[in-house]
């Protein structure tokens, strides 16, 4: 798949240049409209436009996705572009002629069978608006045995939450929601020290202060999650262990206050 950035002030030039979060130019999140399917994949720079992103679609089923990509600008700004395409045969121009595209070590997919799956300690089929949502998981085997996590794009995890109108997007981190390379900026240009921010998977941090953290290294967290407008929502938590990309869907309900 080709993606390619078309706004007036970034072809002239007048936007700054993208730089690399988690030490990827782009984030796609490519998500079946009927919610079954999430690849997080990591697009490409074409070396003679930097106009143009590629990236290798995974076999999943043909239907309407949503397009989520994040990129992160040399200002510190972070944006979520946002698509829609209805991928079938009848539209889609496989070119086997290109041979420089190959999928990225860190992409994944929802498989259909897996030995390993997140439990979400905190769940609730409902919550209500402006209350914080807990999220705290754990990687169990289909055995209940917890499973140590590894680094998974330079953190513990990642997760995304979507509202099912598709007017609510949030790709979230340990960390919270920020931009790890906009992190990295603002932290450079002050001289931050680290404080109580989760640091998990930022370069200049050690797995072992993850390890120690917590008696059994299974253990995920991300920042409390505040939504103000009601619907059904979808949560997605990935995160790695035995060397195999775990991909776990959540449905949830936000009502008033």
């Amino acid at each position: 798949m080709q993606i390619e950035i078309t706004d007036p002030l970034w072809k002239e030039g007048r936007i700054s240049d993208l730089i690399p979060d988690h030490g990827k130019i782009m984030h796609l999140y490519f998500i079946n409209k009927n919610y079954n399917q999430l690849c997080h994949l990591h697009p490409k720079r074409n070396k003679k436009n930097k106009d143009l992103f590629e990236v290798v679609i995974p076999p999943v089923e043909f239907g309407e996705y949503y397009l989520f990509m994040d990129i992160t600008y040399e200002s510190g700004f972070a944006e979520t572009i946002f698509n829609q395409i209805n991928y079938t045969l009848d539209n889609i121009n496989k070119q086997n002629v290109i041979t420089y595209l190959s999928s990225d070590n860190d992409d994944s997919y929802t498989l259909s069978d897996s030995k390993y799956f997140l439990n979400w300690i905190d769940e609730e089929k409902q919550f209500r608006s402006q209350s914080e949502i807990n999220l705290n998981f754990q990687m169990l085997d289909l055995n209940n045995k917890p499973s140590s996590l590894e680094p998974y794009i330079q953190m513990g995890g990642h997760g995304a939450v979507l509202s099912k109108d598709a007017s609510t997007f949030i790709h979230i981190h340990p960390v919270g929601t920020i931009s790890m390379a906009s992190q990295e900026l603002f932290n450079k240009e002050y001289d931050i020290t680290k404080s109580g921010i989760c640091y998990y998977g930022l370069q200049e941090d050690t797995l072992k202060n993850y390890y120690d953290s917590s008696n059994v290294n299974s253990l995920l967290s991300f920042p409390p999650l505040l939504l103000d407008t009601p619907g059904e929502y979808l949560l997605w938590i990935q995160a790695k262990t035995n060397g195999e990309i775990i991909t776990e869907k959540f449905n949830f309900k936000l009502i008033d206050d």
